[in-house]
């Protein structure tokens, strides 16, 4: 088959008489996989039982998939298209048993020929016996399924929005009956009607991994040619952001002439996803929902490697920069030497911005660089003699270090992904006592932000990939760094802490709670909560990774995800309620978390039993 990587597409035949040639004719087309029936309808109910008999069908079966699975990538270019399942939820129990022993015959034949994947269809939201028999296949068969929802259910309904939330709540309930496994994935089949926004972003939530576009849908241009309307190839170039796959179905095997126009139109599509910011394409790409343990430099010294890929962004240097400028010519008398204290200094990039701001200042500045860690101390002596005498190398932690002055300005880059996750609070306001009375801190303030969001992916992840020597629940109470990618945020940010330095309050005390509300406009389910943060370095110059005020080309932060242990779905217009801590000890900080409302859920988290943050 073809080895093209963007799109994969395959072509569904409901009819062949030989599924190799169907197969071989989908592979010199360029067609990447077959989607076709591996058992005819018409074929009876004993398949198994029958064989040898007068009445036995597997000899005609036999000559139609002759030569299937004889190569591997024969097997795994076919995906069995599951006819025997409408009647599975029969209520009727004789119905019922009939067409569960042929949908085992089915996924038994598509087990025997080593096909990776089977497709079945979903018309209704009464399917739990057909989802008892996936279960019961899960762990013992090799192919993963593709369930197919419409993207509008027909029958009677109040409005469209009904009409499109049925199918995505019969997928919601297959994927919680199947434990959100891994090897179960949502296929949708577009119609001529597209989606709605708030429908397009709940199934952009969702592990889809293919879509169907039938040749009905799609009109012919001047010169032609298929073409999809404006709306459906907007709502294309989403999906394929996703890496989904595609399935042409409606294409007569005996027309080859149609075969091209249609891969061809997908290939153009595809190329209208060049990312609008390169910079940040370039920099996630293959981090996407992965899941990632934040860093806690305070507690461990990091590799020269992390603090090159942070020191790579393109905006976060250049807002501290015109931060210091603007606070060297606002606040300062330029005739005398203005004290700088660069806190947490790393490999000296701040440093080097605060000198920079100076010479376009026209100021003097001498500056404290103060890192612990001793292989970044080998990297800052590496630019001493660039520096000279306007540069001073301490190491020593910030909080324990005794300076022979007191500094004007104190500049830090300690924030986390969260703002407060990689402790700047308790390591600024140990470090405060170097600021003289009238003395800035940059940045002077930062304030976290929380929204609840959907994302089964990252759910399944967690469930699936525990670590053996730690409880069930850990993973689901350890905040973790990720690039929020195939995900639905079902509600507008919310600030949660804040925090400003310097800290003259007596005592200082970093613990915080706070319960936050928010209303859901749209049907949805919870798996966790994502966090943000933005920070004030001076006066309206600031950094941010919060949706709403994202600054443009900040790569240095993903969001951090905080999961929760059961997923809580939300209907339209509901509210929700969450409890959040920040927790102190002597010796560590953590975060605990609930959801109360409109179920309660137990407290993630207690006493920093999963994760906490060592000081």
């Amino acid at each position: 088959m073809s080895t093209q990587s963007a799109p994969s597409v395959g072509i569904e035949f409901t009819k062949v008489r030989s599924v190799k040639d169907a197969l071989t004719l989908a592979s010199s087309q360029k067609y990447d996989f077959l989607v076709v029936p591996i058992i005819r309808k018409q074929y009876g109910t004993d398949l198994l039982t029958n064989y040898g008999s007068k009445q036995s069908t597997w000899p005609a079966i036999a000559s139609r998939l002759k030569g299937v699975g004889e190569s591997a990538d024969m097997s795994t270019a076919l995906v069995a298209l599951i006819r025997h399942v409408i009647d599975v939820d029969s209520s009727n129990i004789h119905i019922r048993n009939k067409a569960t022993k042929l949908l085992q015959e089915e996924l038994a034949a598509a087990q025997y020929f080593s096909v990776a994947r089977v497709i079945i269809r979903i018309r209704n939201g009464n399917s739990t016996n057909l989802i008892r028999i996936a279960a019961s296949t899960l762990n013992t068969l090799y192919f993963a399924y593709w369930f197919v929802f419409p993207t509008c259910a027909s029958g009677n309904f109040d409005d469209d929005n009904e009409a499109e939330l049925q199918p995505w709540l019969w997928w919601n309930k297959i994927y919680k009956l199947l434990d959100y496994h891994g090897k179960v994935y949502p296929v949708l089949e577009l119609s001529a009607d597209v989606p709605s926004e708030q429908a397009q972003k709940r199934w952009l939530g969702e592990p889809v991994r293919a879509v169907i576009l039938p040749t009905k849908i799609f009109t012919t241009n001047a010169k032609g040619f298929p073409v999809l309307s404006p709306a459906h190839q907007l709502f294309i170039i989403k999906l394929i952001k996703l890496k989904v796959q595609f399935i042409i179905k409606g294409i007569n095997p005996n027309d080859s002439a149609l075969f091209e126009p249609y891969l061809q139109y997908l290939k153009y599509i595809t190329r209208q996803t060049e990312p609008t910011n390169r910079v940040l394409e370039a920099f996630t790409h293959g981090y996407e929902d992965r899941l990632q343990v934040p860093l806690q430099p305070l507690a461990d010294n990091l590799e020269s490697r992390t603090y090159e890929i942070f020191e790579k962004d393109p905006i976060k240097y250049v807002q501290y920069e015109k931060a210091v400028y603007q606070a060297l010519i606002e606040r300062y008398d330029p005739k005398t030497t203005v004290i700088i204290m660069v806190v947490g200094a790393g490999r000296g990039p701040l440093v080097n911005r605060a000198l920079e701001a100076a010479d376009r200042a026209k100021y003097k500045v001498h500056i404290y660089a103060v890192e612990k860690n001793s292989m970044a101390i080998i990297s800052l002596y590496a630019q001493k003699q660039e520096w000279a005498d306007r540069v001073t190398i301490i190491h020593q932690d910030m909080r324990s270090w005794q300076p022979e002055c007191k500094a004007d300005i104190m500049i830090s880059e300690l924030l986390g992904s969260f703002g407060d996750n990689e402790l700047s609070p308790e390591c600024l306001d140990g470090a405060q006592r170097y600021l003289k009375d009238d003395g800035i801190s940059i940045p002077y303030a930062y304030t976290s932000f929380i929204s609840p969001v959907q994302s089964p992916r990252i759910f399944s992840e967690l469930l699936y990939n525990r670590d053996a020597n730690k409880p069930y629940y850990a993973n689901f109470e350890t905040p973790f760094v990720v690039y929020l990618h195939n995900c639905f945020f079902l509600a507008e940010t919310k600030p949660l802490f804040t925090f400003v330095h310097p800290n003259f309050a007596t005592p200082i005390d970093n613990s915080r709670y706070e319960e936050v509300e928010f209303t859901i406009p749209a049907t949805g389910t919870m798996h966790g909560l994502a966090g943000f943060f933005e920070a004030k370095l001076y006066k309206d110059i600031t950094i941010s990774i919060e949706p709403n005020t994202h600054s443009k080309n900040l790569i240095s932060w993903f969001p951090m995800f905080f999961p929760i242990r059961e997923p809580v779905t939300l209907q339209a217009n509901s509210k929700i309620k969450v409890n959040f801590w920040r927790c102190c000890s002597s010796s560590q900080v953590w975060y605990e978390w609930t959801v109360i409302e409109p179920t309660t859920l137990p407290i993630h988290n207690p006493t920093g039993r999963s994760f906490s943050i060592g000081k």
